[in-house]
């Protein structure tokens, strides 16, 4: 079950690999200056989720060298009440800019429909962070926590794209940009 467990960690740290290699190539074609930044801070969340599967596999070698496990020291949190429980999220260092777009543009919200609900996409990094705090073994319940967490902020993002989609004239259904729907089969 362990072996597992880390297996999973560091294909979510390559699957933020992935996914912050697709937005900045997104950044750097977008339509404007808004929207390139509000993709940018969108980055700026993925390298800190980068850095805590990161961080939890080095803690997990400096453990198994040293035989004593380190706290995640990079990342700051905050708790937030979500339907009555605690739970920590982590810390944006900053708020979003406003969302705008300067004109409708139904090619570049068919862009973002697959970081919407595509295959490696908002929707999907969500279920993936929820799977794994709902099947995490009790020893790692920090982790699990932390998992929580991160998907609180990947549907940030997904409320972001939605909003972004929708002012660039397209309905934010659940499909990626080739109509494709998206469904629990994404989820690795």
């Amino acid at each position: 079950m362990q072996g597992r467990f880390w297996r999973m960690m560091k294909d979510a740290a390559a699957d933020e690999a992935k996914t912050i290699k697709f937005y900045r190539r997104m950044a750097k074609r977008a339509p404007n200056r808004a929207l390139g930044h509000s993709i940018n801070c969108i980055i700026e969340d993925e390298v800190e989720h980068q850095r805590f599967f990161e961080s939890v596999l080095a803690c997990r070698d400096v453990k198994d060298r040293c035989g004593q496990g380190d706290r995640l020291k990079d990342m700051k949190y905050v708790k937030k009440q979500i339907d009555g429980r605690t739970i920590r999220v982590p810390e944006l260092p900053e708020p979003y800019p406003p969302i705008k777009v300067e004109c409708p543009n139904l090619d570049y919200a068919r862009l973002l429909l697959d970081d919407y609900a595509g295959i490696t996409s908002e929707m999907t990094a969500i279920h993936q962070y929820l799977f794994h705090h709902n099947n995490m073994p009790k020893e790692f319940a920090e982790v699990a926590e932390l998992l929580e967490g991160v998907a609180v902020a990947e549907m940030l993002h997904l409320e972001i794209l939605a909003e972004l989609i929708g002012l660039l004239g397209q309905p934010p259904v659940y499909m990626d940009g080739h109509g494709q729907f998206w469904n629990a089969g994404c989820v690795p």
